[in-house]
């Protein structure tokens, strides 16, 4: 228990570390960089600190199979969180503190500090233990996720980095389950969102104008939230997960007129503006989808622009033979998993564009969700049972011998 409570230390003090997205470029990832490798350098690894952009380093810990030209396995996790209004949590936000039960509460303490703890931690134990690994293993922490991953993943795809580490499969992060049963996740819901413009005549707010601005953005919205109701009810009726239906929401609405700090509520706006955030389903023909929400703002005279929509779905075959690999994985960890959709984004989006595999896993069971919560906790025995799980299941993914492997030993090849 001596080691595990020294992992739980060094999660603390990894915790402490502020690294909000959207300042954390100012020194913070720096400062968490050099923590990761000033705590994990010595593990029996290569160490690689590079920064695609300013202020923005990522690393990747390099342990050596005994066969280093096969594909690799990957671990990955991002560095930054969200922010944390303190006057929202019971504890401050960045203290790390545990109560008297055991939980550790702090903001990325699942979302995902404490992943990129436990791959460290798994690797520094196998390593102790003499365990062999015939796939090299690299363990990456990533700046930038909370953003898109613009000046983080999207950037180490773009610039050949996730190349050059050749893996064959990734683990990137998950979400906690409320049950015994551990969730993995093959794919994610693609995010469309869109900013929508109304434009029309201004004039006194008794007046009943025709086309004005926010009559057409309503007529919009009323269409777009109909759509959701439908599938909220699709979701009940058909007792679907979250995450296989396509969700809208308006979070941005813009329109009026303000005067010395107090809203002229008597005049009608000329212009409204909205922006709307849909995650569609992986089911659903990602183009035609957007060509339909585009045809629906062209009727009503509103301008409708992307501002962030991929062209392509974000999917791991569950037939992969990596994802049969993790399942055996999962067995030898002795746990059971359930293959979801993740309802929103992560890195591995940029990923599984590539053609690699990668499979989102949190080991957290038992434990409320989360991310992005005041108040975000984990209990430490969650924590420290993650690094037991890790530990089996890198062992298997890094000892999978491939088809490809397989079919040259039958033919007789070494």
């Amino acid at each position: 228990m001596g080691e595990r409570m020294s992992a739980i230390r060094t999660l603390q003090k990894y915790i402490r570390i502020n690294t909000v997205t959207s300042s954390a470029h100012k020194g913070g990832y720096a400062e968490a960089a050099r923590f990761l490798i000033r705590n994990y350098g010595h593990t029996g690894c290569e160490v690689k600190e590079e920064s695609l952009t300013a202020g923005r380093p990522h690393v990747v810990f390099t342990y050596k199979g005994t066969s280093p030209h096969k594909k690799s396995v990957m671990l990955y996790s991002h560095t930054d969180v969200v922010p944390a209004p303190p006057e929202e949590w019971k504890y401050p936000p960045f203290s790390a503190h545990i109560d008297e039960e055991g939980t550790i509460f702090g903001r990325g303490v699942q979302d995902m500090k404490s992943v990129g703890i436990q791959h460290m931690e798994a690797m520094k134990e196998l390593v102790k233990e003499g365990v062999t690994l015939d796939r090299t293993v690299h363990v990456v922490f990533m700046p930038d996720e909370e953003n898109g991953g613009d000046f983080g993943m999207k950037l180490f795809v773009q610039k050949g980095k996730l190349k050059e580490l050749n893996p064959a499969v990734v683990l990137d992060e998950g979400l906690a389950s409320t049950t015994p049963v551990f969730h993995a996740y093959y794919a994610e819901r693609t995010p469309l969102w869109v900013k929508l413009t109304a434009a029309g005549p201004s004039g006194h707010g008794s007046r009943l104008l025709e086309g004005t601005a926010m009559e057409r953005m309503m007529k919009v919205m009323c269409h777009l939230y109909s759509f959701r109701s439908e599938e909220e009810q699709r979701m009940i009726s058909e007792e679907l997960h979250e995450s296989e239906i396509t969700s809208v929401n308006c979070t941005v609405l813009r329109g009026g007129a303000e005067s010395g700090g107090e809203v002229a509520v008597n005049l009608i706006p000329s212009t409204v503006e909205a922006h709307v955030d849909m995650r569609v389903a992986v089911d659903r023909d990602l183009l035609s989808f957007r060509d339909e929400i585009k045809k629906l703002a062209d009727q009503h005279g509103v301008k409708m622009e992307v501002t962030l929509g991929p062209d392509q779905h974000s999917i791991t075959s569950t037939h992969n033979e990596w994802w049969a690999a993790f399942e055996q994985a999962a067995e030898r960890a002795k746990i059971e998993i359930k293959p979801l959709v993740f309802a929103a984004a992560t890195d591995s989006k940029h990923i599984r564009r590539t053609g690699v595999p990668s499979i989102g896993f949190s080991p957290i069971s038992n434990t409320k969700v989360e991310l992005h919560s005041a108040n975000e906790s984990l209990h430490r025995d969650v924590f420290q049972r993650g690094i037991e799980i890790y530990k089996a299941v890198i062992t298997h993914l890094a000892n999978h011998k491939d088809a490809e492997e397989v079919e040259r030993a039958e033919a007789g090849y070494t």
